[in-house]
């Protein structure tokens, strides 16, 4: 009789899985995942993990060979769920070797990581299954006959958990080494099953293009030189670029301060590679905070990174947003780290190194050995999670290799705050050198003081006042808004009043394809109509990394960092003589609404530019530590996050880090990847996310949005929808119906 391991899935056209095929592609492929880290950690760590992850691999599933389980997977006998939790058999077998940690890997491999504390409070039921939930184990008087039939199964190959080496962990930060054993062991686990009929050679053998930095650098000198000029922002540009090149320090976390339009975007990525070539990293990964910067970046890498003969979409991959499923259906869609070059969100990066969930944490060992560009570091966290993340940096910088720039032209040291390292129970101030100093760095900060002009409004203003001080400026016009709602209620207005000639509208209500559309659109204008009276009205997504030159920006109050941000978006070129950037507050109105979380950032700002002071970005750490004091809630979540990290409450941390505090789904846009998807057509994950939206939950459930019938997570949208403000054409309309008495939908 042959084994299962997968039952046969007609609907989607796939063929059942034998056990011994899937035991041993799970093997071959965790021989692979940590072949490729061999030469970058060190011998004894690497024996440590193989004692952990190997073990835990060959027994994984083994209580599928139940004959309960059997009776399903053969299909003799129908059922929703196994009626024998099959990871117990793997756990009991690997306890009984003193395998904690392995067992910690089987027991977690489907319902991941647990709150070990709740744990160990369960004594000789520790990592077992709770039989309380009506869901049985049955394993002490089968499991030798389970050994026999896993042996039996394998042809002799099978192992005993005494064959593996002993295993390890690590001392630094064992909630990290947790997340990343899991983290190969489940893309071994769900990678097999996703390719069950393929050859366990071609198996082996399948890997991503190399990342090739010395030849990738060639390519990125050739490309910077093209944009060469006798211009001051040329020359500066490429003196940070020269700077960033040569640096290679010897430790594995630095940072870049230049200032905004200075280059980062192609010198941090000319350090990173010279820093690959000369350690031997892998992989390299450059973290934005907003989605719609990603394209950006992503066209200039592959213009200046990708060889003859590749293919761009296999050297950069371009990760938009957290789209994870945990159901079977729907987890081919969720997009890996496994390109030589990834570009991906904050939200997607930070809140997998948080995760508990096995779909988040799958991706997660591609970490190992790469190198990571947090651009735009100012904005790519809360200030509240700071402290657990400058944990988790210096974890895997120290233990897995990992090379950290942290980059900003309104920089923020937290790693120097009191109010940072205390929770984090540092034991000093690390030294994060700067890649461009002295010189190079002075001049960048001379050249910042005379580009642009900063004015504010004290008084709040309406949407039709505002539209007054907008129009009376000059163009082209640069508005950037607090919330997604302001954003589209602000280009529906600026749009029927008739005073601009043209208005484009730039946020997460459009799908990363429109937006695409729309930024390539304003660029076509800025280089056509350098005087033009139009405006580009946006949220935060637009502030920062975006190459755009507007002869004048308005800025809703927010942070300090956000307005020196935008203000990189006015004169970027320093050809204007007198470029002007306005701060300003709305007053109450229908249809305005405020963003709560940024109150304390705006009393900072307000504060600041009150007293005189010049804005600049040497006031960005101050202002943070203004935002953490006036925050009393700061305090007691750092308490939680970090109480339950440190006593490894894996869901806990995972429910506490959120970097954008709310439930968000995927929200499918385009009709036709729609029934492809309800269909079970091949579905490339880029099609997902360059044409869906995330939403909110509470929307989700107030809007009645519905959701895919046989992929349970995702969502498709079924109100009104323009390529000008996106899903806020249905909200809105939703929103007027309701005040104009039509009740809720």
């Amino acid at each position: 009789m042959e084994w299962l391991a997968r039952s046969a899935d007609p609907e989607k056209g796939q063929p059942a899985q034998s056990y011994a095929r899937h035991v041993l592609g799970v093997r071959a492929l965790l021989e692979c995942f940590v072949h490729a880290v061999s030469a970058l950690l060190s011998p004894a760590f690497l024996e440590g993990l193989r004692g952990v992850l190997f073990p835990a691999g060959e027994f994984h599933d083994l209580g599928k060979l139940d004959d309960e389980n059997q009776e399903v997977l053969q299909g003799r006998r129908a059922a929703r769920n196994l009626p024998i939790v099959h990871s117990d058999a793997g756990v009991a077998e690997l306890l009984g070797h003193n395998r904690i940690v392995g067992a910690l890997m089987i027991a977690s491999h489907h319902l991941g990581l647990p709150n070990l504390i709740k744990e160990a409070n369960r004594g000789d039921d520790f990592l077992r299954v709770d039989e309380s939930n009506g869901r049985a184990r049955r394993m002490e008087g089968t499991l030798e006959n389970l050994l026999n039939r896993h042996r039996e199964s394998l042809s002799g190959d099978g192992c005993t958990a005494d064959a593996f080496p002993t295993e390890g962990s690590s001392d630094l930060c064992p909630s990290v080494y947790y997340r990343m054993a899991l983290s190969f062991l489940v893309d071994a686990d769900h990678t097999d099953s996703s390719h069950s009929n393929r050859p366990l050679a071609e198996l082996r053998q399948s890997q991503s293009p190399t990342l090739q930095p010395e030849r990738r650098l060639v390519a990125l000198d050739r490309y910077v030189s093209r944009f060469k000029s006798s211009s001051e922002r040329s020359e500066l540009r490429s003196a940070v670029y020269a700077a960033c090149k040569e640096s290679l320090p010897d430790e594995r976390i630095v940072a870049c301060d230049s200032p905004v339009g200075s280059g980062k975007t192609t010198a941090v990525m000319a350090h990173l590679l010279a820093t690959a070539a000369n350690r031997g990293l892998r992989r390299v990964f450059v973290v934005l905070p907003f989605t719609n910067i990603i394209r950006q970046s992503t066209e200039v890498y592959r213009k200046a990174l990708v060889l003859p003969g590749e293919n761009p979409d296999d050297i950069i991959a371009e990760v938009h947003h957290l789209a994870d499923f945990e159901d079977e259906a729907s987890r081919d869609y969720a997009v890996q780290w496994n390109a030589p070059i990834v570009v991906t969100t904050a939200v997607a990066f930070f809140e997998t190194m948080a995760a508990a969930r096995p779909s988040a944490l799958r991706r997660l060992h591609e970490l190992a050995g790469s190198a990571v560009f947090v651009d735009e570091a100012h904005a790519a966290l809360p200030a509240r999670l700071l402290p657990v993340v400058w944990r988790w940096m210096q974890a895997f910088a120290d233990e897995w290799n990992v090379h950290w720039v942290l980059a900003s032209g309104s920089l923020v040291r937290f790693w120097e705050m009191p109010e940072v390292l205390e929770p984090a129970r540092s034991s000093g101030v690390r030294q994060v050198p700067l890649l461009a100093e002295g010189a190079v760095r002075d001049r960048a900060a001379d050249y910042e003081q005379t580009r642009v002009r900063f004015e504010t409004i004290e008084a709040p203003l309406s949407v039709e006042e505002f539209t007054d001080h907008v129009a009376a400026k000059p163009g082209p016009r640069l508005v950037v808004l607090n919330t997604v709602q302001n954003a589209a209620v602000v280009a529906r207005s600026f749009s029927k009043c008739g005073r601009f000639d043209e208005v484009f509208h730039l946020s997460t209500a459009l799908t990363p394809a429109d937006r695409e559309k729309t930024l390539a659109a304003v660029k076509e204008r800025l280089n056509g109509d350098h005087n033009g009276n139009w405006v580009l009205v946006g949220t935060s997504c637009i502030e920062a990394g975006m190459d755009l030159d507007f002869a004048t920006g308005f800025r809703e109050m927010a942070s300090l960092a956000s307005l020196l941000q935008c203000s990189g978006r006015v004169n970027r070129s320093g050809e204007r003589s007198d470029s002007v950037m306005v701060s300003f507050r709305f007053g109450a109105e229908d249809g305005i609404n405020q963003n709560k979380g940024m109150q304390d950032s705006i009393h900072v700002l307000i504060n600041l530019l009150s007293s005189g002071q010049p804005v600049s970005a040497e006031l960005c750490t101050e202002a943070l530590r203004r935002e953490l004091r006036l925050d009393p809630s700061s305090e007691s979540l750092l308490s939680k996050i970090f109480d339950a990290e440190f006593q490894m409450k894996f869901p806990e941390v995972e429910k506490l880090f959120q970097i954008i505090s709310a439930d968000t789904r995927t929200v499918l846009v385009d009709e036709d990847v729609v029934r492809r998807v309800e269909t079970f057509e091949t579905v490339d994950w880029r099609d997902i996310q360059r044409n869906s939206v995330q939403i909110w939950g509470y929307n989700v459930d107030k809007l009645h949005i519905p959701e895919l019938a046989k992929h349970p997570g995702m969502y498709k949208w079924h109100l009104a929808y323009s390529t000008f403000i996106g899903i806020m054409e249905g909200i809105i309309g939703v929103a007027e119906f309701e005040r104009n008495g039509g009740g809720v939908i």
